[in-house]
């Protein structure tokens, strides 16, 4: 079963009552406290179903007003921009891609420290099946790890230049330079997953 098949078969009536309570008619009438408590239930459960190892630290800034979050990977920190926590389905989204560059992540750091092993033991030992087994057991599920891992290193942010609060995103992110940011890798793979997470979780 691909990652994709479980998440798709991930219990429909617990992600829906979880994304009701992120909805406006609930989400209004909670405290800002209250909404990162919710924000943390929602990681957790994420963070459950993806096999996450150990779940980001979550950190609530004053961002640019077009960027509702983003994922910081030295510090291994989703960041949430205050604003956004006044739109409830939002933060959600935004909760859902963030926290799956971070298991991006992990899984690049699991596959770069079998590929060290490798080329320590392929100094005294010439055995490209034991190696291709030694990679399978760090990504059991073949995704593009060492794609995303490029892509970590050779990262283009979608912002070209400061926005005010009367710029919509495609004015901030120019012609080829939107396409460019938004056909990246870890892009890709983060955007496809917050289109399944919002069918899971917002749709009945």
């Amino acid at each position: 079963m691909s990652l994709w098949e479980h998440i798709q078969q991930t219990d429909k009536e617990n992600c829906r009552k979880i994304g009701k309570e992120f909805e406006l008619q609930n989400w209004t009438f909670l405290s800002i406290e209250e909404r990162k408590k919710l924000v943390l239930k929602l990681m957790s459960f994420l963070s459950e179903r993806l096999e996450i190892k150990k779940a980001p630290e979550i950190s609530y800034k004053q961002l640019a007003p077009n960027n509702p979050g983003n994922y910081d990977y030295v510090r291994k920190e989703i960041n949430i921009n205050h604003d956004s926590l006044n739109f409830g389905i939002l933060t959600a989204v935004t909760v859902a891609h963030e926290l799956r560059h971070h298991y991006q992540y992990e899984k690049t750091e699991d596959v770069s420290k079998v590929n060290w092993l490798n080329k320590l033991r392929n100094l005294f030992f010439k055995n490209p099946v034991e190696s291709r087994i030694s990679y399978w057991l760090a990504n059991p599920k073949l995704e593009p790890v060492e794609e995303w891992d490029s892509n970590f290193a050779n990262y283009i942010r979608g912002e070209t230049k400061t926005p005010n609060p009367n710029e919509t995103l495609e004015d901030i992110v120019i012609g080829d330079e939107l396409e460019e940011y938004k056909n990246q890798p870890i892009e890709e793979d983060a955007f496809r997953y917050e289109g399944i997470f919002m069918k899971q979780f917002f749709i009945d």
